[in-house]
């Protein structure tokens, strides 16, 4: 059974309530995302947690799912102090796992996503803010609150994503278009542009092109001057090419990837 083996063992308690937070982030997403709900299979879940929690008595009563309402409405004591000792308790859990992921290795990002997940999914749906800088770990307010201000800041942080996305894709085609260019040769380009025939910088330059146009001193000025910069960045490109003999289209690669993703 799920957590079992986990629950059994003392030192990998951590891992019981992460799964924990795991299952019911699963649920508010199938609440959110099913218009057809199955309430048996969302009572079984509610149930299953309620009998974990109790375990570890973290819930009171005899209840069959959730806390103990009835307790909590006969008292005149506000439902905030009752349930501070448990938020409290669970919001230092979460300052262990952020600490133990930074020396985690390769498992820091799963944890960190896990206790991410808890502070961003499931405690605002209750009506908890956790925060990681201040004084004070967390905050009660109101849960439509909380879930609007995720809703911004998750159109915000998506907002910076594309910006950087686009920055970066303008680069790379930039990039790309530069390479492109710089892979041909000098003569080629020479001929391209003023259709002549050259095979070296030293080889003189014709009176004419290959139309019987004539080349002024000004053009024969520009076309070495040409040959000299087109050399420069051909033999870049050559190096580069010895280096990496597909970064082309590896390049080409990044930029049809970064294309999906926008």
């Amino acid at each position: 059974m799920l957590y079992k083996q986990e629950a059994c063992d003392n030192v990998d308690t951590a891992t019981v309530m992460i799964l924990l937070t795991d299952l019911v982030t699963k649920s508010n997403i199938y609440l959110e995302k099913n218009n057809s709900k199955k309430a048996f299979l969302l009572k079984k879940a509610a149930v299953y947690v309620t009998r974990i929690l109790r375990v570890f008595g973290v819930i009171e009563g005899n209840q069959e799912y959730g806390f103990d309402s009835e307790e909590q409405a006969s008292s005149a004591t506000d439902p905030k102090d009752i349930i501070r000792p448990y938020v409290n308790a669970l919001v230092d859990f979460r300052k262990q796992v952020r600490q133990l992921s930074k020396d985690a290795g390769a498992a820091k990002g799963d944890l960190l996503k896990s206790s991410d997940t808890l502070r961003d999914d499931v405690m605002p749906a209750l009506g908890v803010k956790i925060t990681d800088d201040g004084e004070f770990g967390y905050l009660f307010d109101d849960p439509s609150t909380l879930l609007r201000e995720r809703h911004e800041r998750l159109a915000a942080e998506e907002s910076t994503r594309k910006a950087k996305q686009a920055s970066s894709l303008a680069r790379k085609e930039k990039d790309l278009q530069k390479w492109i260019s710089a892979s041909e040769t000098p003569s080629a380009l020479i001929e391209r542009k003023y259709k002549i025939k050259m095979e070296s910088f030293d080889q003189p330059i014709p009176d004419s092109d290959s139309t019987g146009t004539a080349l002024s001193g000004n053009a024969k000025k520009s076309i070495k001057k040409e040959w000299t910069a087109q050399e420069t960045l051909h033999s870049k490109y050559l190096d580069e090419l010895a280096t990496k003999p597909n970064f082309i289209q590896a390049l080409e690669a990044e930029i049809a990837q970064l294309k999906t993703e926008m």
